[in-house]
């Protein structure tokens, strides 16, 4: 049985079948006799406490603030290796996905405001169709595996990225009520930590778990750029 899920959990494709069962299991439950129960389930309250430092949120809070900000590092530090040895370190490479993440941006926003521009309470959601959803994009796209053309896997993943810095800077700027000068402080001093840290060259693995391509995104990219050198040598030997 262990081994089965391993195995599983090697394909390419599994985190996107994951995904869309994880998804498809929300809906039913929200959208069924189950909705009191799994609106329950995110009300859940948990917390984590240190002397009398302690934080109480709702399961849905922690998963929005808590699992969203793991997200949205592990994406930074994706648009990090990119910049410097991927596919975005070519400026040349840059101007298609970057004009596409605009134009998905720009297009859904406009329809969203035609359709409600006139109900106040509807344009308080303007952001929510200019926001890409990555993890499904990717996740299709590793449904999909073998049978995507090498070329799409790369302008979707850098896309992908665009989209989702964007979104951060949206979030960002529009949307905070209030910004904790402790957390600020906090952010900052683990930014120059981790500067002094890639300065002086600590390769100590703890410290970048992250930034050694074990997430889901990082595998596909790492897959992507295996393929494409592989069909560059073929291409190379055929001729």
């Amino acid at each position: 049985m262990i081994s089965s899920i391993r195995t599983f959990l090697r394909l390419e494709s599994a985190s996107g079948i994951l995904l869309i069962l994880a998804a498809a299991l929300a809906m039913l439950c929200a959208n069924s006799g189950l909705k009191h129960l799994y609106e329950s389930l995110l009300q859940i309250p948990a917390g984590v406490q240190f002397g009398e430092f302690q934080i109480q949120k709702p399961l849905l809070l922690w998963i929005n603030d808590g699992l969203m900000v793991l997200f949205f590092f592990v994406v930074g530090m994706e648009l990090k290796r990119e910049l410097l040895e991927g596919e975005l370190s070519d400026l040349s490479n840059v101007g298609l996905p970057a004009l596409g993440a605009l134009g998905g941006m720009v297009v859904p926003g406009f329809m969203y405001w035609w359709v409600n521009y006139d109900n106040p309470a509807g344009m308080a959601g303007w952001a929510i169709p200019i926001a890409t959803d990555t993890a499904f994009s990717l996740g299709i796209l590793s449904l999909l595996g073998q049978r995507v053309p090498l070329s799409l896997k790369i302008f979707l993943v850098s896309l992908a990225i665009f989209d989702d810095v964007a979104a951060i800077l949206i979030i960002a700027f529009f949307f905070s009520a209030h910004l904790s000068a402790t957390m600020m402080w906090t952010a900052g001093l683990c930014l120059v930590v981790l500067f002094f840290v890639n300065r002086n060259v600590v390769t100590a693995i703890p410290l970048y778990a992250h930034e050694k391509h074990n997430g889901p995104v990082s595998m596909r990219i790492s897959r992507i750029e295996s393929q494409r050198q592989a069909t560059t040598e073929s291409t190379v030997t055929v001729h």
